[in-house]
């Protein structure tokens, strides 16, 4: 148990960010969900602790990281903002951050490429929706990793100790 009692040593455990990552299925599909429009399902992407966690670095000093997953999901964010802005409000969409996610994005998309085929024509011979069962790396597992880094994090940042 978890305590700030003065007698208490501080925390000591190493602050780290490994998770094990399994695989899992999943259909490649239409959705009705992450419209363009809607800024709070596309929030939800990122962790509920933010995007950022930290890792003890070698002198000791818990340094500050992104995931990739949750970098690439923000931009994705940025871009998906920047398309409603520039309907609705005829901004330019070309502002420094959005031409760096575009780039980050074109990037880990090049770094990490998906060489499945995918069929133009269904049966009728009309452009294809795609529907496929994919096997993926389990995401779950990244945003556990990534909310207990937070809390230990916090833990760490408030002075929680561990009781003897």
């Amino acid at each position: 148990m978890l305590a700030t009692k003065p007698e208490a040593v501080l925390w000591t455990a190493p602050l780290s960010f490994s998770p094990t990552v399994g695989l899992v299925a999943m259909r490649l599909d239409e959705t009705v969900h992450y419209s363009l429009g809607d800024a709070h399902q596309w929030d939800m992407l990122i962790p509920k602790g933010g995007h950022v966690v930290r890792v003890d670095g070698p002198t000791g000093v818990q340094e500050p990281y992104t995931v990739a997953l949750f970098h690439q999901f923000k931009c994705l964010d940025v871009v998906r903002a920047a398309v409603v802005d520039g309907r609705e409000n005829r901004l330019n969409a070309s502002s420094p951050l959005t031409r760096h996610c575009f780039n980050y994005l074109r990037q880990a998309i090049l770094c990490k490429p998906n060489l499945r085929l995918e069929s133009l024509k269904n049966a009728t011979g009309f452009a294809s929706i795609i529907r496929n069962d994919l096997v993926c790396n389990d995401w779950t597992s990244i945003y556990a990793a990534a909310e207990t880094n937070h809390r230990e994090y916090a833990r760490i940042k408030n002075g929680v100790t561990s009781e003897l």
